[in-house]
């Protein structure tokens, strides 16, 4: 009988072949040199049973310097696989960007949108810059369709508010400096002087205490204050200086709680009073005279009649006088004619 042989060891797995298609250049140079012939593939014979396959030189060093790029080239193709989409999910995707840009354009270049946004900013910057009547001129003409009306119109009333507080900061400066100086101490209307403009100061202040001139008032204030002080009631002389400033400026119903207050703070004044008051009353109609005239010349030509123009006129007018009674009848008929014509 033929000798038993003893059973050789078991073979060892195969290693898994290669499973990618990139060219054996993706290597490093020296495992190129160390390659000198191919692989010859192994008998069937020998991958049953037989003994563990041979290695080529060079092949160690090849599988440790091929995994990074083979791995690259997995996760390429693994990235391409996970960012597939469904047809249903791109037309979404595809949609969504579309209603975007659509919703986009209309508000850019719609009513309102792109075309007049300039404008807006234009007033801003005139108005951060203290150009006050180009900031307005640039504001009024943002219409209501614009998505910064709202903004226009607040930055409007606040350019306004800013105007009236430079105003009067001016105009008490400007008595102080100018007016103020031209008097005499020594004349008897010299602390009437004094008072009106100690009396505009406080008003301002009253205003806009957080004014970033208000320091200059309260100092204008302090000194003026041994020569008068507004706790004091007024006198005679005093009420008909400052209405003597305040009249021409057209500022009747101030004027007119003046005299109230003149005649309030002590007896024997009620004379005085009433002859104050009919010279107010005497202002406000020449004032209401100049007024119709220039509306029948200029708006109320028959035929070619502006009602709006009447309408603001008018509510200006009756704005100014109001609580002084017998003054504003003639004003206010007109004022409801202008409105119906309207149609309000």
């Amino acid at each position: 009988p033929a000798p038993v042989r003893a059973a050789s060891p078991p073979e060892p797995p195969p290693e898994p072949e290669d499973q990618d298609d990139e060219p054996e250049d993706d290597f490093d140079d020296e495992d190129e040199d160390e390659v000198e012939a191919p692989v010859a593939a192994p008998s069937p014979s020998r991958r049953r049973g037989g003994g563990p396959r041979k290695r080529v030189s060079g092949s160690s060093s090849r599988r440790r310097t091929a995994p990074a790029s083979k791995s690259l080239a997995a996760g390429a193709r693994l990235s391409g696989v996970r960012q597939r989409r469904s047809p249903l999910a791109t037309f979404f995707i595809i949609f969504a960007v579309v209603g975007v840009v659509v919703w986009g354009g209309l508000a850019l270049f719609g009513p309102g949108g792109l075309e007049v946004d300039p404008t807006f900013s234009e007033g801003q910057t005139a108005h951060s810059e203290g150009r006050y009547d180009e900031a307005l001129a640039a504001l009024l003409k943002v219409t209501p369709d614009n998505v910064n009306y709202e903004r226009a119109r607040e930055l409007i009333a606040a350019i306004e508010d800013e105007r009236a507080a430079n105003t009067r900061m001016a105009d008490v400066a400007y008595f102080e400096q100018r007016s103020l100086a031209g008097y005499d101490p020594g004349d008897s209307f010299y602390p009437s002087y004094v008072r009106y403009m100690l009396k505009r100061a406080q008003e301002f202040l009253d205003s806009y205490p957080d004014h970033a001139r208000a320091d200059e008032m309260r100092a204008l204030m302090d000194r003026h204050a041994g020569l008068v002080s507004l706790d004091d009631p007024p006198n005679d002389t005093d009420v008909e200086v400052e209405l003597s400033f305040r009249l021409p400026s057209r500022q009747f119903r101030t004027c007119w709680v003046i005299v109230d207050e003149y005649e309030a703070s002590g007896a024997g004044q009620e004379e005085s009073a009433r002859e104050l008051r009919a010279t107010i009353t005497a202002a406000v109609r020449e004032y209401w005279a100049d007024v119709e005239s220039t509306l029948r010349e200029e708006a109320l030509v028959p035929g070619q009649e502006d009602w709006r123009r009447v309408a603001g006129k008018t509510l200006g007018f009756l704005e100014q006088v109001e609580g002084i009674p017998g003054v504003d009848s003639e004003a206010r008929a007109l004022h409801d004619r202008a409105l119906q014509q309207l149609g309000g």
